[in-house]
């Protein structure tokens, strides 16, 4: 009882459900599907980046979103809600099924040709398990089939070149038409066809055999049901969670009057995602291989035909892509509110409150011991009634008067004791025969001085495990493994550790309750054996009914202080298993732990090394090339932008767009340089881990050291050039032709482009206009290098003035015609202009960072040193270096003016180095306008317009008036969508801060390995000694060798492990209660040890009943007066009784209790 009663209340958190009306979003009859910008750019982040745009779409499940009536917030994130909380409704929840069939080409018919008057054209036969059969043809002379592709597209429609065509019959002369036709057993509403080339370009007469080609032919359908959906918010997050079984049980084709499936894969196999997708042939070539949808499948293996064939999986990915962009137009359809109806359901909100629980195991327990003991105390009370007690007791026997009492009543058996002489131990030995009375074992001074021992044992290890818990040591498996029980289907665990104080606190309660019986017994002797005591003080009392507090109580009063030390320790000792009960507990707890690891990595004091092909010498590419870049920093570029799985632009507007994470190894601004945190865990030395790992519930642990850090900002100053309209406008004062120059601020410090190239605007107003007498409002908004004074300066990368622009412009637009197929944005009136001179700083300091080991995740640091600004990051701005004899000669295409004016030209392989600030600046600037890349003809940038068919790192909205970068719509985000904000210079500033901070964290954290580094990082000790000098044109302008500092960076560094962890804590007041009453019994115990020959060894070892009756049977005086005068009257009598040597009738000497 004592030990499970400290276990029978628990204060625990508990779910408390509350029924609420809650509104809900619901699809209206022949709803519309709608997409944007933001459709493409979400999906594209969700399936590259692997980023949650909204909880309420996971694993294919779309769940139209619910919340209480009484809350005004987006319907598809719930920022403000108090955690933690669940919402539990009915709603609707869709999932789109897509199930693929794989056809493979048939080997002895798979490439098929004939021909159609003087022109030929081909075919490929495919073939399924099912018997399907499905033929492509082309013209031979279509780049796709020359090159390769992938398409997926609905079965009765081709994407090609940003558009949809119908599959029709090839009849000659019409190079882009495609068609098909299969067999009756294909079926299906959807086709994935991946094919190599099927004639080689440089021959087309030459067919490549075996053809490389594999069809995936899809069936699409779409699900819905209206089932109990819940919302869960904690400090982690939202997340909706349904059970899958319940969907299938209640599930149902869509109707087709609010949905059908044709309607979903129409607006999936749309042909606008060629343009939201950068790739290598995007720059290279205006003939994408991977049109439509097909771009975003081949994004996710980095536009790899080859990896797609290697691939089993990609009907998956396919399925998955499907799932993710159907989630992201529903969500796109329903925040345009008015497409869909909000109807009310009830629900139930059920939040988390502490509240006062008894544990259904320790109260079966409790109730089972109760119930026991019980029927032991019933069963007690019948059997030993007074009829059935065999002595006839009228009186308690532990007072000498009780016993006195005893011996009157009876005869035989007691008075043959009266001639006992307790000089001679044979005669009571021969009387007594086989009943023999031994001294009590647990008085003895050996077992008393043993059971100290122990006690002191206790208390020392209890001190010590104390010191452990404190220090977070008591993790092991011998520590907090709970061990599971089952009884008839109830189940319950328990701590096998924390019930060895409980057995130890037992154990000393029975000892010390011995203790207690046997010393109440002997009281009555012990109080006599000195001094004659009057009855009430000795004959007559007795302590053996008497427990606890009431016999301490009562020992006290008689002075007996040492019986009251030890009736009171009875009492501590119940208390005592009570709290040892209570003394460990489990919890989850954070344990350190000092290792040292290798370090790998430094930040980068050498440039980026790269083979490029350029003209020869390289200054005449520049010198008449007339493109923004020329091609070897085009080819530069292009590295950055077309791994999409890492690419760093998708990953920053991720995470400040959509909310996403900070990349691993940075925070607020700052990245630091990463360090393998997965050698430790096998080193033997670490055994910690191991033991960790294998027996605690934990978070992934945490590692703090020390390591290099660096974060770049800007310094800005306001324009002032903006004052003058004419700086910037085209007839600023005629509201009949007010257009925006392409070069804004020309012939000044600050001239740089109006776009992020020098263009003409051609967006955004709104479309619906016929003519240009309507005016919309617009926000035009990107960043640019500053190129300088001279217009020859946008052609050469090595001469910028290494500062940038931010513009902001707002204003009212109309669109004027400038040419036949292209139209620039004009203006009524002039628009508001913001605009700061940017210059980018990089600086490192040394910081201490405390990091995820798994995720990479910076939970917290401290920048230790003042940041420095590192100029290794600006050094080389796409440095063509000296010729080697390993140079080889490439074909490069080199106009016939130029040879012409120059003579011959050759184009060859050549080496550049360029510094990481330079590779991020220039390719954050010229994200927007990836086209350029390609090199297509500029003069001054005056006479062509705004490339609207590249949209992949920029924004432009129609509806809305936006022509943003990345950066400024990020800005535009951070500021609630409100362009009037941001004409703001403070708050211009700070938004630009924050941007470029922003995207130089996803930049430094790009592509990182930790063997070889990464854009910003190089391993330790890392040198280009043997770099040749930089070619003619390319020499330093200060005149000065350029040399690279070496960091002798340390090799090795300390790490504090720390790891969240089950800990066996000691609770602090049961452990304070349970060594104060061990040291109270410990006292108690040394001090009986050190009286115990005083106390006990006059009585010469009378301490059982059965000696009291041999003391008092002879004691004919003490007799007489109980039969005359009876026990109660006799205790309340001045009669002085006494233990001790007393003549017997026949002479002798007798050792027993009687009056004096």
């Amino acid at each position: 009882m004592s030990p499970l009663s400290s276990l029978l209340l628990d204060v625990q958190e508990v779910q408390l459900p509350a029924t609420v009306m809650f509104s809900r979003a619901s699809l209206r009859q022949d709803t519309r599907l709608q997409t944007n910008r933001k459709t493409f750019s979400r999906t594209t982040n969700a399936l590259l980046q692997g980023s949650e745009t909204s909880p309420w779409l996971f694993d294919g499940f779309i769940v139209l979103p619910f919340w209480p009536a009484d809350i005004q917030n987006s319907i598809w994130n719930y920022d403000d809600v108090m955690v933690p909380q669940e919402w539990t409704a009915n709603t609707t929840v869709l999932r789109s099924e897509v199930v693929f069939v794989k056809l493979d080409t048939v080997s002895d018919r798979a490439q098929k040709s004939f021909r159609v008057g003087n022109e030929t054209a081909s075919s490929v036969l495919f073939r399924a398990s099912t018997g399907c059969e499905y033929r492509l043809w082309a013209d031979d002379m279509n780049d796709y089939i020359l090159s390769g592709f992938v398409f997926w597209t609905d079965i009765k429609h081709l994407v090609h070149e940003g558009e949809k065509y119908d599959f029709r019959k090839w009849s000659g002369g019409d190079r882009d038409a495609f068609g098909f036709n299969s067999s009756s057993e294909c079926g299906g509403d959807q086709i994935i066809i991946m094919s190599g080339p099927w004639r080689n370009p440089e021959h087309i007469n030459e067919k490549f055999q075996p053809i490389t080609a594999v069809a995936y032919l899809g069936s699409s359908s779409l699900s819905v049901a209206n089932m109990p959906v819940t919302a869960s918010f904690s400090e982690l997050g939202m997340k909706v969670t349904l059970d899958e079984n319940i969907f299938h049980l209640n599930s149902e084709i869509m109707d087709p009057g609010i949905l059908n499936a044709s309607q979903l894969l129409e607006t999936q196999t749309m042909p606008d995602w060629f343009r939201y997708l950068p790739s290598e042939l995007r720059a290279a070539s205006p003939i994408p291989k991977f049109p439509g949808v097909g771009s975003l499948l081949a994004s996710q293996y980095s536009f790899s035909l080859h990896s797609m064939f290697q691939d089993e999986d990609l009907p998956k990915k396919a399925a998955n892509t499907t799932h993710r962009f159907l989630g992201e137009v529903f969500r796109t359809t329903l925040d345009d509110f008015s497409m869909g109806d909000q109807t009310h359901v009830s629900g139930s909100i059920t939040r988390l409150e502490k509240r006062l629980l008894v544990r259904s195991e320790v109260a079966i327990s409790i109730a089972a011991i109760l119930a026991i003991s019980f029927v032991g105390l019933f069963t007690s009370c019948i059997i030993s009634g007074s009829r059935k007690r065999p002595l006839n007791l009228e009186y308690d026997p532990g007072s000498i008067l009780g016993l006195a009492s005893l011996v009157t009543s009876r005869q035989a058996g007691i008075f043959s004791a009266q001639s006992l002489s307790q000089q001679d131990r044979e005669m009571p030995r021969e009387l007594l025969g086989r009943r023999h009375y031994r001294t009590p074992a647990i008085i003895r001074l050996r077992a008393i001085l043993s059971f100290a021992c122990c006690l002191l044992v206790l208390m020392v290890a209890m001190v010590v495990l104390y010191s452990f818990a404190n220090a977070k040591k008591l993790h092991s498996n011998v520590f907090v493994r709970q061990n599971s029980f089952s009884v008839y289907g109830f189940h319950g665990s328990f701590n096998a550790f924390a019930l060895f104080p409980t057995i130890f606190a037992v154990g000393i309660g029975l000892w010390w309750n011995a203790l207690d019986f046997t010393l109440r017994s002997l009281q009555p002797l012990v109080s006599i054996s000195k001094t004659p005591k009057i009855m009430r003080f000795g004959a007559g009392i007795s302590y053996s009914s008497s427990y606890w507090i009431w016999a301490a109580y009562k020992s006290a009063r008689n002075r007996h202080w040492l019986l009251c030390f030890v009736t009171f320790g009875s009492m501590l000792a119940q208390i005592f298993v009570i709290s040892m009960a209570a003394l460990f507990e489990t919890h989850t707890g954070t344990i350190s732990n000092t290792t040292t690891i290798k370090v790998g990595l430094e930040i980068r004091r050498i440039p980026h090394l790269r083979l490029v092909s350029a003209l020869y010498p390289p200054s005449l590419e520049t010198k008449y090339l007339y493109t923004w870049q020329p091609q070897y920093v085009a080819t530069a570029l292009s590295d950055l932008y077309t791994n999409l799985t890492t690419n760093w632009i998708y990953s920053a507007v991720t995470h400040s767009a959509y909310h996403g994470n900070e990349p691993p190894w940075s925070r607020n601004g700052w990245s630091f340089v990463p360090t393998d945190l997965s050698q430790f865990l096998n080193d033997p030395k670490n055994g910690f881990l191991r033991e960790i790992k294998d027996t605690a519930l934990y978070s992934p642990m945490n590692i703090t050291l020390e390591t290099p850090a660096i974060r770049a900002r800007i310094e800005c100053s306001p324009i002032e050039q903006v004052k003058n309209e004419s700086s910037w406008m085209v007839n600023p004062h005629d509201f009949n032709d007010m257009t925006l120059h392409s070069l804004l601020f020309q012939n000044s410090t600050y001239s740089t482009p109006l776009l992020s190239s020098a263009r003409n605007l051609s967006c955004c107003i709104n479309d619906t206009f016929e003519d240009n007498t309507r005016t919309s409002s617009v926000a035009v908004a990107y960043w640019s290098l500053n190129v300088g004074t001279t217009p020859q300066t946008l052609n050469s990368p090595t001469a910028y003035t290494g500062n940038f622009t931010t513009k902001w412009l707002r204003g009212q637009a109309t669109t004027y015609r400038q040419y036949e197929n292209s139209t620039i944005i004009g203006f009524r009136e002039i628009p508001r202009l913001q605009a700061l001179n940017c210059m980018p700083i990089i600086e490192t300091a040394w910081s201490k960072v405390k990091v995820s080991q798994k995720s990479g995740q910076v939970f917290e640091f401290d920048i230790l040193s003042e940041p420095e600004t590192t100029g290794e990051a600006w050094m080389d701005s796409f440095v063509i270096r000296n010729l080697s004899d390993s140079s080889v000669a490439e074909d490069i295409y080199v106009p016939d003016d130029a040879m012409e004016m120059y003579g011959p030209l050759m184009g060859l392989n050549q080496n550049m180095t360029t510094s990481y600030g330079v590779l991020f600046l220039h390719s954050l600037l010229q994200a927007a306008d990836l086209g350029l890349l390609a090199g297509p003809p500029m003069s001054n940038g005056d006479t062509t317009t705004e490339n609207l068919n590249d949209m992949v790192f920029n924004v432009r909205d129609n509806r809305t008036g936006i022509n943003m970068d990345y950066m400024s719509y990020a800005s535009y985000l951070q500021v609630g969508k409100n362009p009037e904000t941001l004409l703001d210079e403070t708050a211009l500033l700070e938004q630009t801060q924050k941007t470029f901070s922003l995207f130089f964290q996803h930049f430094a954290s790009s592509g990182v390995s930790l063997e070889t580094g990464g854009w910003v990082y190089q391993p330790i000790g890392s040198n280009l000694d043997s770099l040749p000098p930089p070619a003619p044109g390319f020499e330093p302008k200060d005149g000065k060798d350029r040399t690279y500092r070496r960091l002798n960076t340390n090799r090795t560094t300390e790490v504090t492990v720390t790891t969240n962890v089950e800990l066996l804590r000691m609770n602090k007041v049961a452990t304070w209660i349970s060594l104060s009453i061990l040291v109270w019994l410990t006292v108690t115990t040394i001090l009986i040890a050190a009286l115990q020959r005083r106390y006990f060894g006059s009585v010469r070892k009378m301490e059982t009943v059965a000696d009291g009756l041999m003391l008092v049977a002879g004691s004919t005086k003490l007799l007489e007066l109980v039969r005359e005068y009876g026990v109660e009257q006799l205790k309340n009598a001045e009669v002085y009784t006494r233990l001790g040597w007393f003549a017997s009738e026949d002479g002798g000497l007798r050792w027993a209790v009687d009056v004096v």
